[in-house]
């Protein structure tokens, strides 16, 4: 029994084989090792209110152990646990809503009802968000409606997770195939709402096979194309709500199609990244309209290709391109707009008499 006191070191650990009760609680301990899994006699373990970051022991190895607190930790992850167990305190501790811990839910099924409802209260924090959720019933819906679907060498997390009282929770997902080496677009579980593939071999082939409702693309808001081989913007992405994100930097696009510019444009706060492609730079490029320009996060990197036939405009930003030098005016545009200008001129001083004769006869009568 150690409560209260600053154990650092625990090298008489082989000393202690038939120890049945450990109580390090309140001390120091940032970090557990695997030496104490010498000790198979031990009942109750005691590790609360430590700055523990891990513990590198698997407590399924204490085939005995009735008695665990892990609480008031810092504990991110967590190994499995025996089944022997009639008493568990995860609680106070900064458990993520991460896949990792999906164990616990199948694990869980064989406790006792008290111990499950003590188990209940236990919270994790969603990835990215300040959102917390309870822990088993978010594992539970990992390990039955996300991780059979989640495609292989992906990784899956709940972009939003939502528990109800009455109904079943609601949740998206976010799906992260980033530096996976695709040449397909992978399927994705139900609810999938943010997809990465960057840095991946997609190339404008990969659309061919692309179904978006057979492989649940068509609730996703955030696509992250970043790092591929792409040349043309497919016309599938168009049937999609992109309203969140959609990146598709660093690749070899030359041209965006008209009605994909619109409806990007057309939500107000999505995060558009276009930068790094080969751009065909000319008047009536959808690319170098102001109204998209300004909705993009690197509109400094939207450059013109080189070698397509962009009129010495290859190398150049497109947001500094001189509107008359890209789009000049033929000379039978020039004479209409000096016959405008004229006109405009005309009218000018035709309001000015009119302006003139007003106030004259305002000051005579």
């Amino acid at each position: 029994m150690c409560g209260g006191h600053k154990v650092r070191h625990k090298k008489a650990v082989h000393h202690l084989r038939y120890l049945r009760y450990l109580n390090l609680s309140s001390n120091a301990l940032s970090d557990l090792d695997d030496r104490i899994t010498v000790l198979h006699h031990l009942e109750m373990i005691d590790l609360s209110n430590n700055n523990l970051r891990q513990i590198k022991c698997d407590f399924s190895n204490f085939k005995r152990l009735k008695y665990l607190d892990i609480s008031n930790n810092n504990l991110t992850t967590l190994q499995t646990l025996p089944s022997s167990l009639s008493y568990l305190n995860l609680s106070g501790n900064p458990w993520p809503c991460s896949p990792t811990l999906s164990w616990l839910s199948p694990w869980s099924l064989g406790l006792s009802s008290s111990l499950r409802a003590q188990l209940d209260l236990v919270q994790c924090n969603l990835i990215n968000s300040h959102q917390v959720s309870p822990l088993l019933q978010v594992m539970k819906y990992y390990t039955n409606s996300v991780n059979p679907f989640c495609p292989e060498m992906c990784s899956c997390y709940f972009y939003h997770f939502s528990s109800r009282l009455d109904t079943s929770p609601s949740y998206t997902v976010l799906v992260n195939c980033s530096m996976q080496g695709l040449t397909t677009f992978p399927t994705l579980p139900p609810n999938t709402t943010i997809v990465d593939l960057s840095h991946n071999n997609l190339s404008d082939s990969s659309f061919s096979s692309l179904s978006l409702t057979p492989q649940n693309y068509d609730q996703v808001t955030g696509l992250i194309l970043s790092h591929n081989q792409l040349t043309n913007i497919h016309t599938k992405l168009t049937k999609m709500r992109l309203h969140r994100v959609f990146k598709a930097d660093h690749n070899q696009i030359t041209e965006i199609p008209y009605d994909f510019s619109l409806l990007l444009q057309s939500y107000p706060k999505n995060k558009i990244m276009l930068g790094h492609n080969r751009w065909r730079c000319s008047c009536n490029a959808e690319i170098t309209s102001l109204n998209l320009l300004t909705r993009l996060e690197d509109q400094e990197e939207v450059i013109c290709g080189q070698g397509l036939g962009t009129l010495g405009l290859g190398g150049k930003k497109i947001s500094d391109l001189d509107p008359y030098l890209l789009c000049p005016p033929s000379s039978e545009g020039r004479n209409k707009e000096f016959l405008l200008q004229l006109l405009c001129v005309v009218l000018a001083m035709v309001n000015m008499f009119i302006f003139s004769n007003l106030l004259y006869d305002y000051w005579q009568y």
